[in-house]
């Protein structure tokens, strides 16, 4: 007769082992909350941050779908015609930007557009049709609203224009979602072609590019100005979308700021999933030793565990992916997107799975390599092999701690990584903070020798006019003039002008880089020792137009084009019309020259042979005396002066200033936010040892007790656990997170010179105190809760 086998395996019990982990994850509460809640705060940290990045490129990318990529400006009849028949071009829209009125309080703007059509949004019309007559009108509801007149086709109303009323039928209105300020009125293209102030200059095309999405943005802007080439306009009359530039440029920063911040999350969670899973492991010894006996093999006991951890992870990573959802949602509603949301989903679900189960690897095979002997001795039984305990030991709370501290050695360095770890990241993340000079930061990029910047009042970015600050320097408003009038403001040490010549700078046929060319002396470039190494003779740069490149590699970045000494470009401004002229690119490296942004420069001779008679001054840096005192006086005086300037904006110190706090400020939350979240994590983990410990050691506590411990020695020899706990970690975190912080510093000083060591005072005793009192204060806590069940029946519990 055939034995038959005792094995699980061998009786058909597949079923036993999800039955006993899903028993374990039930009957070991604590150890089930603090491994579920550490898995949901990872996931719901991840997938919130990713889906809000995801969020915000979504609704930017939807805005953009519904924005033109290229307008071509002032064009005739038969450029227009041009464009259209291009099938370089997906969708073409006629348009003529508004012309703004006032009629007594109410503003609005009387513009031409055909309707909204492929992508290209100008208005949608919620009732009735386009204006085809000469008197028709399509309006906003806002308006008949402001007019108080019934939204209803068909309805007049009159408008003053220029003291001149004008009354137009509304062949149609629409209803926008944003408050009006100014009202949009869009009138037919017959009144557009007939009316004398709207009729003035040529319409406008709104262009959509075919594949545009699919080339980089060099490849991009480099088509647009050769479409245009083609058409037959100047550089000026093309006006790129700069929004849709950008979007097409590679951003690689946001993917490794992502990368660098999973790993953290990652390191963080999956040490503290593997001490708590370790310490569960460690309670549960007596427990495991009796499966084996019972027949349940090493693989067995390894799939339970990991077992254990694929329970945890179904139900913890949906509970952390939808918290993240929600924050993400509230954040950025406008960017929920369910392809992305269900790829993060799956991308989480897989991460978070993975993590668990790397982490629970080890603690797996230590409980899988217990002997059923083994497991027969105390389940708090790790003493040091070849120590012999001292026979006679003075019986303090103190001594007791070290006692418990030297049986549950492995445990307490698990802790002690774990907040370490969240320490040095604490401690390198409050450094960066502390040393952060906002004044030195402020003043970078323009006010590093000034208190105000008095300029010429353009938006390069949504006008797209290279030429048009040289446009307002032909105007001549910052001149000796204005400067003897600032000088003449009490409490002004200093007024003095910056120079730059605004152009284009052609590599070739297909690159056009819309620059600002600044000036230097002849005294700069013989005292600087790298140009003259070069051999560079100021006379010889003036005769040949040279150029001298200082910062190649921002060119390239932007560009993707790298200037190099001996290269020949063509170099085009602006006079009062478009010139040309060849130029040689001199030199190109880092040359120190304290230049505020501008890539090229060129001799002071050149400039004024090029751009003749026109005053090139770009800005009047003004200077104070006692900057705290009379900055707030100068700055009313100044904007007075300016006020008989029209042409002419001030931007302070004082502003930047401003703007930088609120940097520093939103920096601040964001590290300060991480840090938190990986902080916690090891708190979790230092409050699960803590509990653990208590918890497997209650009828040790008990006994203790009995035989006359008080309660207030009980409680005393438990603070000197917590705090012998807590003190290794704060050692590392003083030591290595201090020198962490300090080499943070140093290497960002190379590149930023606003960053001055500061030690972080106020975050480190914060950490310190925060540190100490919570292990103390769980300590407390669980006693308090264990002394409310009488003595007897905690020393029966087995």
């Amino acid at each position: 007769m055939r034995r038959e086998g005792t094995m699980l395996t061998r009786n058909n019990n597949r079923a036993v082992i999800p039955k006993v982990a899903k028993s374990n994850l039930k009957g070991n509460r604590i150890y089930t909350f603090f491994s579920a809640f550490t898995i949901v705060l990872a996931i719901a940290l991840l997938s919130g941050m990713i889906l809000t990045v995801l969020g915000m490129k979504t609704a930017q990318r939807r805005i953009l779908d519904q924005m033109q990529h290229v307008m071509f400006m002032d064009l005739t009849e038969e450029q227009y015609q041009k464009v259209e028949a291009d099938e370089r071009n997906e969708v073409v829209l006629r348009y003529k930007p508004g012309i703004q009125y006032k009629d007594g309080d109410l503003s609005y703007s009387l513009g031409y557009a055909e309707e909204s059509r492929g992508g290209i949004t100008t208005y949608d019309i919620k009732e009735g049709k386009p204006p085809k007559k000469e008197a028709e009108a399509v309006v906003d509801v806002s308006l008949l609203k402001a007019l108080g007149k019934p939204c209803r086709v068909g309805e007049t109303i009159t408008l003053e224009r220029g003291g001149q009323p004008r009354t137009f039928v509304v062949s149609g209105y629409t209803e926008s979602d944003m408050k009006q300020t100014i009202y949009p009125v869009w009138v037919s293209k017959a009144f557009a072609d007939a009316d004398q102030e709207l009729g003035a200059g040529g319409y406008y095309a709104l262009t959509k590019i075919r594949n545009a999405k699919q080339m980089n943005s060099v490849e991009f802007q480099n088509l647009a100005f050769e479409m245009g080439e083609d058409y037959g306009l100047e550089a000026g009359q093309v006006n790129i979308n700069g929004k849709f530039a950008d979007s097409l440029r590679s951003n690689s920063t946001t993917v490794i700021a992502m990368a660098v911040i999973s790993i953290i999350i990652c390191l963080a969670s999956a040490i503290v999933i593997y001490s708590i899973f370790y310490l569960s492991v460690s309670g549960r010894v007596r427990q495991i030793g009796q499966l084996l006996t019972i027949g349940m093999t090493q693989k067995q006991i390894r799939g339970m565990i990991r077992r254990e951890g694929w329970y945890l992870s179904a139900c913890s990573i949906p509970v952390g992916f939808l918290i993240g959802l929600a924050v993400a949602v509230i954040t950025r509603p406008d960017g929920f997107d369910l392809g992305n949301t269900l790829l993060t989903f799956v991308g989480m679900a897989v991460f978070g799975a993975v993590v668990v189960q790397i982490s629970i690897g080890k603690p797996a095979k230590v409980a899988s390599r217990i002997s059923p002997i083994e497991a027969s001795r105390s389940a708090d039984a790790e003493e040091k092999e070849g120590e012999k305990p001292k026979k006679h030991k003075p019986l303090n709370p103190y001594v007791l701690a070290r006692m418990g501290q030297m049986r549950g050695k492995k445990k307490a360095v698990l802790a002690t990584i774990s907040l370490a770890f969240g320490g040095i990241l604490f401690m390198g993340a409050s450094t960066y903070l502390a040393s952060w000079d906002t004044d030195a930061y402020a003043r970078q990029g323009g006010f590093e020798d000034c208190d105000f910047h008095i300029s010429y009042d353009y938006d390069a970015r949504s006008k797209q006019d290279p030429y048009g600050v040289t446009k307002l320097q032909m105007t001549d408003q910052l001149n000796e003039e204005l400067r003897q009038k600032v000088l003449a403001i009490p409490h002004v040490k200093e007024a003095k002008f910056e120079e730059k010549g605004y152009g284009m700078l052609e590599f070739g046929e297909r690159t056009n880089m819309r620059l600002a060319f600044d000036t230097i002396t002849r005294e700069e470039l013989e005292s600087n020792p790298k140009l003259m190494e070069l051999g560079l003779d100021y006379d010889e740069l003036t005769e040949k137009n040279s150029l001298i490149c200082y910062m190649p590699d921002l060119i390239e970045e932007v560009y993707n084009i790298k200037p190099k000494a001996k290269d020949q470009a063509t170099l085009v401004w602006y006079d009062g019309t478009e010139k040309k002229e060849a130029v040689e690119i001199a030199a190109s490296g880092d040359f120190d020259l304290p230049r505020n942004g501008d890539t090229f420069v060129m001799t002071e001779d050149t400039m004024k042979k090029l751009w003749g008679d026109i005053n090139t001054n770009a800005n009047l840096k003004v200077s104070i005396e006692d900057y705290d005192k009379n900055q707030a006086a100068v700055e009313q005086q100044l904007k007075a002066l300016l006020a008989e300037y029209p042409h002419l904006d001030m931007s302070t110190l004082e502003e930047e200033k401003l703007a930088t706090e609120d940097q520093v400020r939103q920096l601040s939350i964001m590290i300060y936010g991480i840090a938190a979240f990986v902080i916690t994590f090891s708190i979790l983990n230092l409050v699960n040892t803590i509990i653990n410990s208590i918890m497997t050691r209650r009828r040790e506590l008990s006994m203790l007790e009995s035989i006359g411990m008080e309660e207030k020695q009980l409680r005393k020899m438990l603070l000197w656990e917590s705090l012998l706990l807590v003190l290794p970690n704060i050692l590392i975190t003083l030591t290595v997170g201090t020198a962490v912080g300090y080499g943070v510093i140093w290497w960002f000083q190379k590149i930023a010179s606003y960053m001055k060591y500061e030690f972080p005072w106020v975050g480190t005793l914060c950490y310190v105190g925060c540190v100490l009192i919570l292990p103390m204060f769980v300590a407390w806590l669980c006693l308090k809760v264990q002394s409310r069940r009488p003595l007897v029946e905690r020393i029966s519990v087995e």
